[in-house]
């Protein structure tokens, strides 16, 4: 009976520690699994379905980033071309900026951010120094 006790104790080990969940996935795996959603992704023919898979694959690149420390411009313009995808150009133009500081004369990068920051909604128009002039000296001109 003692001799089976051992034998108990590793079945029951890992019936509860399953051996898959027991090997953790490595940032490469993770990068692998993100870009193969993006690609899925960009060839879904539904665009609910595209969204879902955008999504999941902005999950894996933010996990190599936060959980994993990777810290380099090929992700954050991964991430921005993800977010681009997904409607947040705000996010996008950030993390395009920040794959900058890594990668500051990549032309793709420098295109895309170009193109996305021509997508804002939020134009401002420069004003004009009269107005600007006006608007601090209103005692003046009143």
């Amino acid at each position: 009976m003692t001799r089976r006790l051992p034998l108990v104790l590793a079945v029951v080990f890992c019936s509860l520690f399953p051996i898959a969940a027991a090997v953790a996935e490595t940032p490469l795996q993770t990068l692998d699994e993100g870009l193969g959603l993006f690609r899925e992704a960009a060839s879904a023919k539904n665009p609910k379905t595209a969204h879902a898979l955008y999504a999941e694959a902005l999950l894996r690149f933010n996990l190599l980033v936060s959980k994993d420390g990777v810290r380099n411009g090929k992700i954050f313009y991964d991430i921005g071309n993800t977010y681009y995808r997904l409607g947040d150009i705000g996010r996008a133009i950030l993390s395009y900026r920040r794959a900058l500081l890594y990668r500051p004369r990549d032309p793709n990068l420098e295109h895309n951010l170009a193109y996305v920051r021509s997508k804002r909604r939020d134009r401002l128009r420069a004003s004009s120094p009269v107005g600007v002039m006006r608007a601090i000296f209103f005692w003046h001109y009143t």
